[in-house]
């Protein structure tokens, strides 16, 4: 995940972000649909399987 920084704050290039995300999500069925940037349909199991996908491809 890159996001527009002033120059005097941008990371050095050698530095790596590290995303810690949430790895623990209940077992309920509540379907979350989502379209990715290729326009790849997916169907995850509840919303917040759906938002540690999203989470982990940001690394």
């Amino acid at each position: 995940l890159l996001t527009a920084r002033p120059a005097a704050l941008a990371p050095l290039p050698n530095r790596l972000l590290w995303r810690q995300c949430d790895s623990v999500c209940e077992e309920q069925y509540q379907p979350v649909c989502a379209v990715d940037e290729t326009g790849v349909m997916q169907t995850f199991s509840n919303r917040c399987k759906f938002e540690l996908a999203n989470c982990m491809s940001a690394r």
